[in-house]
């Protein structure tokens, strides 16, 4: 499916999974004049590709079910929303449509962390972004855990392909679409 962002950047997205009404998506490629500025990145504890010494930041998007979203719905749903990282060095930034939700250090591999997703981060109707930020040069091995979002009754792994950039994000590329 072909989506026109704002800024005339045209981004081919790849539908991934559709687990009890979430629906994720992970990016393909970008296909625009800027073609190089977004990769694809396969999230594997066996990708071989390593980070450039600068920081970096991986995307991806989700739709929740809309009693997730926004801050109408049950609150015991809104307000049950979290994110699991694990296997993340150095400072790690969390970004839900551009929204700054997370910011942290030292996610072990091991040791699975827990964060609460604030509500009204999901937006109804849309295909959220999700973006986090690391340090290329601390985290040289990127995303190789999926992260997990997790709702009251149901949860989802984005272990699909991300978009890769060392260009700080704009603020197109971090809004819903």
């Amino acid at each position: 499916m072909t989506h026109r962002l704002p800024g005339a950047r045209v981004v081919l997205l790849l539908a991934a999974v559709t687990l009890a009404g979430w629906l994720a998506w992970g990016p393909d490629r970008v296909v625009a004049a800027d073609a190089g500025a977004w990769n694809r990145w396969a999230v594997s504890s066996t990708n071989t590709m390593v980070l450039p010494t600068a920081p970096v930041w991986f995307r991806a998007w989700i739709r929740v079910p809309d009693a997730m979203a926004g801050m109408s719905g049950p609150d015991l749903w809104r307000d049950s929303m979290t994110m699991t990282l694990r296997g993340l060095p150095g400072p790690v930034v969390v970004m839900i449509n551009g929204r700054r939700i997370l910011e942290t250090r030292d996610i072990s591999a091991t040791e699975p962390r827990r964060f609460k997703v604030p509500r009204g981060s999901f937006e109804k109707g849309l295909f959220n972004t999700v973006v986090l930020g690391v340090d290329g040069a601390v985290a040289r091995s990127g995303l190789v855990h999926p992260p997990l979002i997790a709702g009251y009754f149901d949860e989802v792994r984005l272990d699909r392909p991300w978009s890769i950039t060392s260009q700080t994000p704009t603020e197109a590329e971090l809004a819903a679409v």
